[in-house]
């Protein structure tokens, strides 16, 4: 371990520290050996779960859209209106193809998604230690998914806050989302200051130890508002 690293580590007191985590690809695995394993949504894309109509509709939003997510040169402001209609699209496939709590909870048990090494004795550690644990995720089937998760692997403990999508339900199919809409580019704490007790919480704690997989997760959380943010980021793929 880096020693600049062990140092930071050191100075953290337990009771002035939150934990931040993205969901996909640091709570999971995004790869079991050298097989690279999916997210919630793309099971749902790749395994017609719903039904091929909304596999085929859902691959072509994908083609279109995450080249510019990936595309470096594209300017921020553009990425973030362009994500906007992603996520956006892609609820509405969701609703018209009659997405079901029943479906979110099936795929959040499947057997390929992986919980990565260490995230149980870390959670149980941060429960006994009572340090708050906010999951901050753009998951395209949001907070059921993540909750399922969790409970999966019991440790959805009363430390752990999940902020992610959520969506309104009649008859446990999903029929709305409710505001915001949190997609890969807005992972922010402007988005943070519209879940007020959460934010009072993070506020409330000077020091943070956030994970991620993605450069942009290193934005969650800003180190104005904190005498120390940790930074530990998830070398999932060598590009």
């Amino acid at each position: 371990m880096n020693t600049i690293f062990q140092e930071k580590i050191k100075r953290l007191r337990l009771e002035e520290t939150v934990f931040i985590f993205d969901f996909d690809g640091t709570i999971n695995k995004k790869y079991n050996g050298t097989t690279k394993t999916p997210s919630i949504i793309s099971i749902f894309r790749n395994e017609n779960i719903l039904n091929e109509e909304y596999s085929k509709q859902a691959h072509a939003l994908m083609s279109t859209y995450q080249p510019i997510e990936l595309d470096p040169s594209i300017p921020l402001e553009t990425k973030i209106q362009k994500m906007e209609e992603w996520w956006q699209k892609h609820i509405q496939l969701l609703i018209k193809h009659k997405l079901s709590r029943k479906s979110i909870r099936e795929v959040s048990y499947h057997k390929s998604l992986i919980i990565r090494d260490g995230i149980v004795d870390l959670f149980s550690f941060a429960k006994d230690a009572q340090i708050p644990v906010i999951i901050f995720s753009a998951s395209g089937t949001g907070f059921d998914s993540i909750r399922f998760f969790l409970e999966r692997h019991n440790i959805l403990f009363e430390n752990v806050t999940i902020i992610s999508n959520q969506f309104e339900y009649k008859d446990e199919i999903v029929t709305s989302y409710i505001s915001p809409l949190i997609h890969a580019l807005n992972k922010d704490e402007n988005v943070l200051k519209l879940f007020p007790e959460i934010n009072k919480k993070l506020l409330e704690r000077k020091d943070v130890l956030l994970f991620g997989d993605s450069i942009n997760d290193v934005n969650m959380i800003l180190d104005r508002n904190h005498n120390q943010v940790i930074r530990v980021g998830l070398l999932n793929e060598k590009d």
